[in-house]
């Protein structure tokens, strides 16, 4: 019966769609994978730049306040 040009036909077809699906999930996970990465690295970035500008932001009002204190003490002394 393996002899039969039908069935080793069905049995090369057969192969091949395994391979092939095989081939299209691995291919499929790699670009999901690819696509998550992509995704938590602007995340990550937009992140960095909240925390950057609030990190100015603070410092920012940190000086001003600062140097209001010290002009404050620098009138009281003289």
């Amino acid at each position: 019966m393996a002899d039969s040009y039908p069935v080793r036909r069905a049995a090369q077809l057969t192969a091949y769609m395994f391979h092939r699906g095989k081939e299209l999930g691995e291919e499929g996970i790699e670009k999901l994978r690819e696509s998550d990465t992509v995704q938590q690295a602007k995340q990550d970035v937009r992140q960095t730049s909240q925390r950057a500008s609030r990190f100015g932001s603070t410092l920012m009002k940190e000086l001003e306040e600062g140097f209001k204190d010290m002009n404050e003490k620098m009138k009281k002394r003289g």
